[in-house]
């Protein structure tokens, strides 16, 4: 269980590099450290592919890359609701300037030139974005493919956003967000009710809560069975 637990809390980084010699380096150096789980591929259409299904904390990805380029995946990640915060530390050969603008416009978190004059400033990079997003991470409840933005309220299932009401945001919020914990009808409801921005039309029974919480389940798709019902009490979000 310990050490399912410690893959878990592994900083995800994708590395997307054509050149074999360099993703491979790339690689390397990075899985020398065990805090971090390496993703890679050689195409961006690939590459959009493991971030819709991974969410990495961290994208490291060339600008010239067979079929869509670098830019491209950058702009899709950047418009996607599920991947739109993923840091981005961009990798071009170019000295061009251009580039670099181009690539700050589209989200672009950093820039690295290559080839590398050293490995050391990389890794050190990469370290650095990761920390600058550790703390805006703490409003965001990702569970499997299931991501729960709760400032902007917005939630998405493998990459997809879900339409949910108020009330059944707040449900799915205060399950997830405690996840093993059962909770009563009653609770959920004064849940529901306690926030003052919430709309006027709110659950008026108890047996109200059974319904938004199926209308939940439905929504959510796949990631509906992880909240279950408990006989005599209320509902609890169990994760697989």
């Amino acid at each position: 269980m310990a050490a399912e637990l410690d893959r878990k809390n592994k900083k995800k980084i994708l590395v997307v590099e054509d050149d074999e010699d360099i993703r491979n380096l790339i690689i390397f150096n990075l899985s020398l450290n065990d805090e971090y789980k390496i993703f890679g591929t050689d195409t961006g259409e690939e590459a959009l592919k493991i971030a819709a299904k991974v969410f990495p904390d961290l994208i490291i990805l060339d600008i010239m890359l067979p079929g869509i380029d670098g830019f491209e995946v950058c702009r899709q990640l950047k418009a996607g609701l599920g991947t739109r915060n993923i840091p981005v530390v961009m990798l071009t050969a170019r000295a061009d300037d251009k580039d670099v603008i181009r690539g700050y416009e589209l989200g672009v978190e950093d820039y690295m030139r290559k080839p590398f004059s050293s490995m050391k400033i990389l890794l050190a990079r990469v370290s650095n974005v990761l920390k600058r997003h550790e703390n805006s991470g703490e409003n965001i409840i990702q569970i499997d493919t299931l991501s729960i933005d709760v400032l902007s309220r917005t939630v998405t299932v493998d990459g997809r956003p879900v339409e949910l009401s108020n009330s059944e945001f707040r449900i799915l919020e205060l399950l997830a967000g405690n996840p093993g914990v059962a909770y009563s009808r009653d609770v959920i409801m004064n849940y529901i009710k306690a926030e003052d921005s919430a709309p006027k039309k709110l659950p008026n029974s108890l047996r109200s809560i059974d319904v938004q919480v199926l209308a939940v389940r439905k929504k959510l798709g796949t990631c509906g069975r992880y909240i279950q019902t408990v006989r005599g009490t209320g509902y609890i979000f169990k994760a697989e």
